[in-house]
């Protein structure tokens, strides 16, 4: 009897094993640069050579290929094997893009659609809604979620990051960290998309969420072993990120972008 139920008990334990890891996979050709870091040996440079070979080459068609990727050699690639995926449904997809290079005259003229408005809700000392977009955590080995904030000052309409041991929205202004203790949180949606960007620049499309002397939007970067979340504007020289009292600039760094769905 006790040796039936160990092995029910391991038959049950190994299922659930295989199941949480099953949701690790990583596609590599649909991964950005924050969630590449996630592998073993992966980072910020090698993340961002990854997403460079992507754009320049196509999509992956076998995994094998991510070895040519500069910085990514053999024993990278077998250490990730397991925990690397591909989708073989977005390259065919690709090839018939590529093949079907012809208009087709008759087809209607689509009009392009609208986008939806972005949604935030109201909250206050570091509570958490239970929709909220996680833009970022912090560093090993905790690594707490990080959400987007925003708050109104005298100054502007602000953007930060929130997490419930905050107990505040955490805002960078005028060289300082700063805490509100009433704040909005964005809520997720499935047309967000973050892009790279680096020095400055603002990628089509990026999310207009708060304004100083000009409209900010939201971006995000590695910052002290975590993942970030800040504001870019016109006339910035990178991410702008409240931290450790502070506020820090980083040039290299992702813009939230909206596409029409």
């Amino acid at each position: 009897m006790n040796s039936r139920y160990f092995l029910l008990t391991f038959f049950a334990v190994f299922l659930t094993m295989n199941v949480s890891y099953a949701a690790d996979k990583i596609n590599i050709n649909t991964a950005d640069v924050v969630t590449l870091q996630q592998l073993e040996g992966i980072g910020e440079k090698k993340a961002q050579a990854i997403v460079d070979y992507r754009k320049q080459h196509g999509l992956f068609k076998e995994l094998n290929e991510l070895s040519k990727v500069n910085g990514i050699g053999k024993k990278t690639l077998e250490n990730n094997k397991d925990r690397l995926t591909l989708t073989a449904s977005s390259i065919s997809q690709t090839k018939t893009q590529q093949t079907n290079t012809q208009p087709d005259s008759t087809a209607p003229t689509k009009k392009p659609a609208a986008k939806k408005p972005v949604q935030w809700t109201s909250a206050k000392n570091g509570a958490i809604p239970k929709d909220a977009f996680q833009a970022g955590h912090e560093a090993k080995p905790a690594q707490q979620p990080l959400y987007i904030c925003r708050v109104q000052a005298k100054t502007g309409l602000h953007l930060g990051k929130v997490r419930p041991a905050f107990k505040a929205c955490n805002f960078g202004l005028e060289g300082k960290e700063q805490k509100s203790h009433t704040y909005e949180v964005l809520l997720n949606h499935t047309s967000f998309k973050w892009l790279s960007a680096k020095k400055g620049d603002i990628p089509k499309g990026a999310i207009e969420a708060g304004k100083e002397k000009q409209p900010l939007s939201i971006c995000r970067a590695t910052l002290h072993g975590g993942i970030h979340p800040g504001k870019i504007s016109k006339g910035f020289q990178g991410c702008k990120i409240g931290w450790g009292g502070k506020e820090t600039t980083v040039f290299q760094y992702e813009v939230l972008t909206q596409s029409a769905k």
